[in-house]
């Protein structure tokens, strides 16, 4: 197993810049999709056994919290002329439009979510029998998607702390090396590349799956938190090991 992880870190080390680029993009959407279909299957999860009464109702109290959230605590940060909250409103709504009003799937529920009548066909009365059981899982799909999208335009703005956190951290490493190395102390590069084995994933990609799928509102800091720190401590540790000629 450690031999397989060993050539496919050689084979993505020795890709060009722009093959490196192509599979940081691939990672990123297969991370993001797995993380949908993961918030997905959790709100069907609660839905069933821990707010039935609920239905559909929760998925857009989440979405109502999280913009409202968004609104409250982020008014002075601006992207593209807009508010953050703004932004990411724009954005989930664009995604309603093309899940429910663009695939006509508004049409098909105003048409199949009325009371059966007696004189309707039979195959009419059976699809608006199937379709009522089903349609509080297929908004609360709409709406988890929605949330999906308010949440990534959260984590989006957090990658501007990361890049903060690994300035500081970069500059007090870099310092701490000067003075290891001047002091003559023994140099351990595999430290050095052991802390880089946890950036990334363990790290990064972790804690935004988790805050993307979570079933509840809860403030990002919460989540983000310790993935600053961490991540600042392994930038500083990887810095102020790091040899020239390891």
């Amino acid at each position: 197993m450690k031999d397989e992880d060993a050539k496919t870190k050689i084979k993505f080390q020795d890709r060009s810049p722009v093959g490196k680029g192509f599979y940081v993009i691939w990672f990123s959407f297969k991370t993001l999709f797995i993380s949908l279909i993961l918030s997905i299957l959790i709100e069907f999860f609660v839905m069933k056994f821990w707010h039935p009464e609920q239905g559909s109702r929760h998925s857009a109290y989440l979405l109502e919290q999280e913009v409202k959230y968004l609104s409250d605590n982020f008014k002075s940060v601006v992207f593209f002329g807009d508010t953050s909250a703004g932004l990411s409103t724009n954005a989930s709504n664009r995604v309603y439009e093309w899940m429910f009003v663009s695939t006509g799937f508004e049409r098909f529920d105003r048409r199949f979510n009325k009371p059966i009548v007696s004189s309707e066909r039979y195959i009419v009365k059976k699809t608006k029998s199937i379709y009522r059981s089903i349609r509080p899982y297929a908004m609360a799909t709409v709406n988890i998607v929605q949330l999906f999208i308010v949440r990534l335009v959260v984590i989006l703005m957090s990658l501007t702390a990361f890049v903060l956190i690994t300035y500081a951290a970069a500059v007090d490493g870099i310092v701490q090396r000067d003075l290891r190395r001047y002091h003559g102390s023994i140099e351990q590069s595999w430290i050095h590349h052991y802390t880089k084995s946890w950036l990334g994933g363990p790290i990064v990609v972790l804690p935004a799956m988790l805050y993307l799928a979570l079933p509840f509102n809860t403030p990002p800091a919460l989540v983000f938190m310790p993935s600053f720190v961490f991540f600042g401590l392994m930038i500083f540790i990887m810095i102020t090991t790091y040899k020239k000629f390891a």
